[in-house]
C-alpha cells in the first residue's frame, strides 16, 4: 500500500501548526490502493473538521471515543441499510465532505497504528479494535451494498473494512497476551475475505481492481486456510470483540459456485499466492465447471499445472475424458490476430502442414488460442513436456484415448472430429518418442491411428473426405520427419488410389492430388531423403488418371523434390541408413520420374511447344543434373548414359523438348554439367537434327548452339569468327566452316583426308532421314524451317551433296524430298499442297544455287537434274520468283552461273512463247534490282548475245519484247568492245532472214541501242540482202542514227 501526500494546508500558530487535508478527494479505487500521508512536523492534525492534539486523538480515552463517534456519524449516509432504502446518500447535504472525512481518517489511523513511530499501550490498541468492530457492525458489510446504486459507499465501506483488517495484523503481535483480541485479526480476515467473494460473486465478473488486490493480500494472509474456507463454506456465528457475526454474508449463504472458486484459484495463483496444492478438490471444481465454463475450467487447470507440475496428470485427465466425449464438436470461435498468437484454424484450409504447424503450436510452451480444445490438447502436450522416465503419463493418456475413441465411433466423426483426433494423435506422437515410452512408440500410435481413421474399402466417400483424410495421414509423415523418423507415403497413396477407382461415389483427382504433391514438397523442403522419401511407383497410376493440368503439377513438384535433393548438404557419407535412403530416391527418380515425362511426351503431338512440354524438360533436366551430381555409383544396372539417351531419343518427334532440357541444364546447373551430358550424346548428329527439327527463333536452341560450338571440341563443330547470336547463323557459319574445310584438304591435295572429311558430313546428313510424304505430315511452320536449313545446306555446302560416280551422296534424296518431288507427281499429285509450293517459291533459288555450282563441272546427272527442276519452277511459278531470286543473287558475284541459267532458260523444253514469257518475266523481276554495268552485262547482255544469234529466226511477237527489254539496259551501260563482239552475231542473224522483219527490228535496235545500230546498217551483208526501197528504209534507220549523235 503505498502513501500520497496529496494537497493539504498547514496552519501555523504562536505555538503549533495544523495539518488539514484540502478537499475534493474522489471516492473510487485509488482510496484503496493508495493512502493519504500526515507529516510528522505538524503537532496538529484536522479530522473531521475539528483540530486535535496529534498525540492525544487515540491516546485520550474521551478523544478517542469522540473520534470514533464522528467517524460512525459521518459513515450514516454510507451504511448498507441506509443504501438499501436508497435516497439517505443524496439527503445527507455534506455526503461529499463526510466521504473525504472518513477517508482521511481512516487513513490517519493506518498511519498511527502500523508504521507510526507513537508506542501504544496494549489496552489503548484494544480500545481501537473495540471502536473498529463496532464501526464495522455499524456501517454493514461490503457485498450488502450495491455497487452499480451506490458506488461510493462501496468503495467507502472497503476502505473502512480493508483499513481495520490491516491494522489488526499489524497490531496482533503486541496482544499475545490477551486470548480474546489476539484472534481478532484471524476473525477480522475470515469476514472480510467471505464478504470479498460475496461482492465479487454479486458483481459478475466486474469487479474494480481495488476488490482484486484486497482479495490477493487477505488471501495471502490466510494462505493456509484457503482451502478449508472454499471447501466447507460454513455460515456459522463469529465473535468480533463484543459482536457477533455471521461469517457469510447475506446471499451467500448457498455457498459459491465452483466457477467462481475456480477463478478466484486462478487469479490468485497468478499473483503468486503461496497456496498449497490440493488437486483432488481443484479437480471436483473442474468437473463442476466443464459443462458451464469449459474455457474457464482449461485456464485454470493449465495454470494449476504450471504451479503443480507433479499434479498435472491428475488435474487434466477430468478435462481430457470431457473432451473425448465431445470431441466430435467444433470448437472455432473467431478471435483477434494478436502478436504472438496463432490465427483462427479455418478447416476448408484443412492440410498436412497447417496440422502439423498446429501441432507444433499447441506443443509450444507459450501456446495462446481461444480455441479451448486445443488449449486442452496443450495441457497435455505441457504433462507429456515435462515427463520424467518414473513420472510419465503418456500411457495413462494413450490409454484413456484408445478407451473413449473406438473405431466406430471416430468413423462417425465429422470434419471437426476427424481434424480434432488427429490433432490429439499428432500431439501424443510428438512426446512418444521417449525412451520411458516403451509400450506405445510412434509407430503403434500410427497404427492405431490408421485402424480408426481410415474406413473399409467397400464404404464409399466423398472427395472432401478423401482429402482430408489423406491430408490427416500425410501429417503424421511430416511428424516423423521431424522426429528423425523413416517416413512412408506409399500407405497413403495406395489408399488415394483406391478411392480413385471408387465406383458408387466418384472421387476427383482434382480434390485428391493438391494435398500429395503438397506434402511431398513439405518432406522435401523439410529434407526427409535420409529418413526414406522417395517417388512412389502409385505415382504412376494417378498420374495416369489425371487430367493435363494435374499432370503438370505432378510433374512439377518432382522437378521441385528432386533439385532439392540435390542441393540438399550430403554430409551422411558414414551414415549407412541415410546412404541407402538417398540410394532408393535416387533410383525412384530415374525409374518414376523419368516415365512420367516420358508418358505426356508419347501423348502431344509431334512438334509440340507447350507449358506441359516445358515442365517435362523441366523434370529430365532436373534428373539429368542430379545424375551427373550424384557422386555415388547408380544400383544395378542403372547407366547415366542410358538415360541420356531415354531424353536424347525423342529428338525425332519431340525435338522443343530436348532443346529445352539441355538449355535447363546450362541455366539451372552450369556449362560443365551440360558438357558431360553432351559427351554421352550422338554430339554432331544431334545438333544438326536439333538445328532441321527446331523452328527459328527459339532462345533455348540460340543458347545450346552457342555452347556447343563454343565449348565441344570437335572437328565437325567448328566456326570462324566466333558463335552469332541465333542458332541459324551458327549454322551457315558451320556449313561454311564445312565447305571451306574440305576445299582446303582438296586444294593441298589431300584427297584421302576430304574424302574422310566428306564421307564423316554426309553420315551426318543420312541421320537427318526425310522422304516426300513424311515432309507432308509436318506442320507449316515446320515445314517452311526444314526447307530453309535444307537449301542453306544446297547454297552454302553443295560440294559435300555430291561427288561424281559416288554412291553415298545425300543430293538425290535431297532432292526428290524438297527440291522436286517426282514421286509425288508420278503418283498424280499434280497440285503439290500449297505450303509445299511457298516453300519452293521462297527457297528455290537456294537449291537452284546449290546445283549451278556442282554443274560448272559439265556433269551430265546435275545438268539434266537441273534443267528438269528449272523446267519445273518455271511451270508452277509463272512469274519465276526463284529463278529471279537466282539471277539476282549471282549476277555480280558469278556471272558464269547466270549463264548457266539463262542458257539453261531458253534451251527447255517446253513452248518457245513461254519461254519468252518466263524471260521477260526474270528481267521484269530484277529490273529494279540490277542497275550496275556489271550486273547489265552480265543479264542482260548475257541473255542478248543468245538471242543476236537467233534473232532472224524467231517471229514470235514477244521476241521483239524481249529485245527491247535486253536492248534498253545494254545501249545505257555497254562499251564499244561489247558493242562490237555483239554486232557481227545480230548482223549475221539478220542477213539470214527476209527484209520485212530484219528492218524492223534494226529499227528497233536503233531506238534501244544506237551504237550497236550504227555497226548493222554498215554491215554489207545487211545492205546486199536489201531491194532499193528496200535500202531507202535502211537510210532512214542511219539518218535516225545519226540524229541521235553516233558517228
Amino acid at each position: 500500500m503505498t502513501f500520497s501526500p496529496g494537497s493539504a494546508a498547514s496552519y501555523a500558530t504562536t505555538n503549533c501548526r495544523i495539518y488539514e487535508p484540502r478537499r475534493g478527494l474522489k471516492i473510487n479505487c485509488d482510496v484503496i490502493r493508495q493512502r493519504h500521508c500526515f507529516p510528522r512536523d505538524h503537532d496538529y492534525v484536522r479530522l473531521f473538521g475539528y483540530s486535535y492534539q496529534r498525540k492525544t486523538v487515540l491516546q485520550n480515552t474521551s478523544t478517542r471515543h469522540g473520534a470514533f463517534h464522528l467517524l460512525k456519524y459521518h459513515l450514516q449516509p454510507f451504511t448498507t441499510l441506509s443504501a438499501g432504502v436508497g435516497g439517505s446518500y443524496d439527503s445527507h447535504q455534506a455526503a461529499e465532505k463526510s466521504a473525504e472525512d472518513v477517508v482521511y481518517f481512516l487513513d490517519f489511523l493506518y498511519q498511527e497504528l502500523t508504521i507510526g513511530e507513537t508506542v501504544y499501550e496494549e489496552q489503548e490498541l484494544i480500545s481501537v479494535l473495540v471502536e473498529l468492530s463496532r464501526s464495522l457492525q455499524f456501517s454493514g458489510r461490503c457485498s450488502e451494498c450495491v455497487v452499480s446504486v451506490d458506488e461510493r459507499s462501496f468503495h467507502l465501506l472497503l476502505k473502512l473494512w480493508e483499513t481495520a483488517w490491516k491494522i489488526s495484523v499489524a497490531v496482533e503481535a503486541r496482544l499475545i497476551n490477551n486470548a480474546v483480541m489476539s484472534s481478532y485479526a484471524h476473525v477480522l480476515g475470515r469476514l472480510l475475505f467471505w464478504d470479498l467473494i460475496s461482492s465479487i460473486q454479486k458483481l459478475s465478473g466486474t469487479s474494480c481492481a481495488c476488490l482484486q488486490e484486497t482479495l490477493v493480500e487477505v488471501a495471502r494472509f490466510r494462505a493456509s486456510l484457503l482451502w478449508d474456507d472454499l471447501s466447507k463454506a460454513q455460515d456459522e456465528i463469529v465473535c468480533l470483540c463484543d459482536q457477533e457475526w455471521w461469517t457469510l454474508p447475506m446471499g451467500c449463504k448457498t455457498g459459491v459456485p465452483s466457477t467462481l472458486q475456480l477463478e478466484i484459484v486462478n487469479h490468485l495463483l497468478q499473483e503468486r499466492v503461496p497456496l498449497s496444492p490440493n488437486p483432488s478438490y481443484c479437480r471436483l471444481l473442474i468437473l463442476s465447471a466443464l459443462t458451464q465454463n469449459p474455457d474457464l475450467a482449461v485456464s485454470t487447470a493449465k495454470t494449476l499445472s504450471t504451479f503443480w507440475p507433479q499434479n498435472a496428470t491428475e488435474i487434466i485427465m477430468p478435462i481430457l475424458d470431457h473432451f473425448l466425449a465431445n470431441m466430435d464438436e467444433s470448437y472455432d470461435r473467431p478471435i483477434a490476430s494478436k502478436p504472438g498468437t496463432m490465427e483462427k484454424f479455418i478447416e476448408n484450409d484443412i492440410s498436412a502442414r497447417s496440422l502439423m504447424n498446429l501441432c507444433d503450436h499447441i506443443c509450444s510452451s507459450d501456446m495462446k488460442q481461444s480455441n479451448v480444445f486445443y488449449e486442452c490438447l496443450s495441457l497435455c502436450a505441457g504433462a507429456l513436456r515435462g515427463a520424467t522416465p518414473e513420472g510419465n503419463p503418456l500411457r495413462q493418456i494413450i490409454g484413456r484415448v484408445y478407451l473413449k475413441l473406438s473405431r466406430a465411433r471416430v468413423l462417425a466423426f465429422s470434419r471437426s472430429g476427424v481434424i480434432n483426433f488427429t490433432l490429439t494423435m499428432l500431439v501424443l506422437a510428438r512426446y512418444s518418442t521417449d525412451g520411458s515410452s516403451k509400450n506405445h512408440n510412434l509407430n503403434d500410435i500410427l497404427k492405431r491411428f490408421q485402424e480408426r481413421v481410415v474406413p473399409p474399402a467397400d464404404l464409399p466417400l466423398t472427395s472432401a473426405r478423401v482429402c482430408l483424410l489423406v491430408s490427416c495421414l500425410s501429417s503424421f509423415q511430416l511428424l516423423f520427419n521431424l522426429l528423425q523418423q523413416p517416413v512412408d507415403l506409399a500407405p497413403i497413396l495406395s489408399f488415394a488410389v483406391q478411392r480413385l477407382h471408387q465406383e458408387s461415389t466418384k472421387v476427383h483427382c482434382s480434390e485428391v492430388v493438391p494435398p500429395l504433391l503438397e506434402v511431398l514438397e513439405d518432406l522435401a523442403t523439410a529434407d526427409a531423403f535420409n529418413n526414406g522419401l522417395i517417388l512412389y511407383s502409385e505415382i504412376q497410376t494417378i498420374y495416369n488418371k489425371c487430367s493435363p493440368s494435374l499432370r503438370v503439377s505432378i510433374q512439377t513438384t518432382c522437378s521441385s523434390m528432386i533439385d532439392r535433393f540435390y542441393k540438399h548438404n550430403f554430409e551422411s557419407d558414414d551414415n549407412p541408413k541415410a546412404r541407402l535412403s538417398q540410394d532408393a530416391f535416387v533410383s525412384s527418380t530415374i525409374s518414376l520420374a523419368l516415365p512420367l515425362a516420358m508418358t505426356s511426351l508419347s501423348q502431344m503431338e509431334k512438334y509440340s511447344s507447350n507449358y506441359e512440354l516445358n515442365c517435362a524438360a523441366d523434370l529430365c533436366a532436373e534428373i539429368l543434373i542430379g545424375l551427373v551430381k550424384w557422386r555415388h555409383p547408380l544400383s544395378g544396372t542403372l547407366t547415366r548414359a542410358s538415360f541420356i539417351q531415354d531424353v536424347i531419343r525423342h529428338v525425332d518427334r519431340q525435338p522443343v523438348f530436348v532443346v529445352r532440357t539441355l538449355a535447363l541444364i546450362v541455366k539451372k546447373s552450369d556449362g560443365e554439367t551440360f558438357i558431360k551430358v553432351w559427351q554421352e550424346t550422338e554430339g554432331p548428329g544431334l545438333l544438326l537434327k536439333l538445328i532441321m527439327y527446331v523452328r527459328s527463333p527459339l532462345v533455348e536452341m540460340d543458347l545450346v548452339t552457342r555452347l556447343v560450338l563454343k565449348k565441344i571440341k570437335s572437328e565437325l563443330l567448328q566456326v570462324d569468327p566466333a558463335p552469332t547470336a541465333d542458332f541459324m547463323s551458327c549454322y551457315q557459319q558451320l556449313l561454311c566452316y564445312w565447305s571451306r574445310r574440305h576445299q582446303e584438304l582438296m586444294q593441298s591435295c589431300s584427297i584421302a583426308e576430304a574424302a574422310a572429311f566428306r564421307k564423316t558430313v554426309r553420315a551426318l546428313l543420312r541421320a537427318v532421314h526425310f522422304d516426300a510424304k513424311a515432309v507432308l505430315d509436318l506442320p507449316n511452320g515446320q515445314v517452311a524451317h526444314l526447307y530453309q536449313v535444307v537449301a542453306l545446306l544446297f547454297s552454302d555446302a553443295p560440294d559435300l551433296l555430291y561427288t561424281k560416280g559416288l554412291a553415298d551422296c545425300p543430293l538425290p534424296r535431297l532432292v526428290e524430298t524438297f527440291v522436286y518431288p517426282k514421286s509425288l507427281l508420278r503418283e498424280g499429285k499434280v497440285v503439290l499442297p500449297r505450303m509445299l509450293v511457298e516453300c519452293m517459291r521462297a527457297q528455290g533459288h537456294r537449291f537452284l544455287l546449290g546445283l549451278a555450282q556442282l554443274f560448272r563441272d559439265n556433269d551430265a546427272f546435275i545438268g539434266r537434274r537441273f534443267s528438269e527442276i528449272v523446267g519445273y519452277y518455271c511451270k508452277i511459278f509463272p512469274q519465276a520468283t526463284p529463278i529471279s531470286l537466282f539471277i539476282q543473287q549471282t549476277a555480280m558475284e558469278s556471272p558464269k552461273l547466270t549463264k548457266i541459267m539463262l542458257d539453261t532458260v531458253w534451251s527447255l523444253d517446253i513452248d518457245r512463247t513461254a519461254v519468252i514469257d518466263v524471260l521477260l518475266a526474270i528481267l521484269k523481276k530484277c529490273s529494279d534490282s540490277l542497275s550496275s554495268s556489271t550486273q547489265i552485262t552480265n543479264v542482260h547482255l548475257s541473255l542478248l548475245t543468245k538471242l543476236a544469234s537467233v534473232c532472224g529466226a524467231i517471229q514470235l511477237p514477244k521476241f521483239r519484247d524481249l529485245l527491247e527489254a535486253c536492248l534498253l539496259p545494254c545501249g545505257v551501260h555497254c562499251t564499244s568492245d561489247q558493242t562490237r563482239v555483239i554486232g557481227p552475231l545480230m548482223a549475221s542473224s539478220l542477213c539470214k532472214t527476209d527484209a520485212a522483219r530484219t528492218l524492223p527490228i534494226v529499227d528497233l535496235v536503233a531506238s534501244t541501242w544506237p551504237e550497236l545500230a550504227e555497226y548493222i546498217v554498215h554491215d554489207g551483208g545487211i545492205q546486199a540482202a536489201l531491194s532499193s526501197t528496200q535500202n531507202r528504209a535502211l537510210e532512214q534507220v542511219k539518218k535516225k542514227v545519226r540524229l541521235l549523235g553516233v558517228k
